[in-house]
């Protein structure tokens, strides 16, 4: 929550928020500037989709998408697949689009 936190005036109002790390994906969606979820979810050895996360969540939330900006931070090497997604560049994330 400390990348959130120190970015929080740079996030748009509709946005999703993405933490990586090895093992574990912290998701959470903000619409008007407020969360409406935040949720924890385990990475497995295998590249994860965060276009699939992110609209499994839509459904648990029963919400449609409203042109959130995604914003993805990672630590550690997850596997985390961005095919599908315009993310913008947090720290851990390399420039050219590539998860690590």
């Amino acid at each position: 929550m400390a990348a959130c936190n120190a970015r929080a005036r740079s996030v748009a109002p509709n946005a999703w928020i993405a933490l990586a790390e090895p093992g574990r994906l912290l998701l959470g969606l903000q619409r008007a500037g407020h969360w409406r979820s935040l949720r924890s979810r385990p990475l497995d050895g295998e590249a994860s989709s965060l276009a699939e996360a992110i609209d499994q969540e839509l459904l648990l939330l029963g919400v449609e998408p409203a042109g959130e900006k995604v914003y993805l931070h990672q630590s550690g090497s997850p596997r985390l697949d961005l095919a599908g997604l315009t993310v913008e560049n947090w720290a851990g994330f390399e420039a050219d689009g590539a998860a690590r």
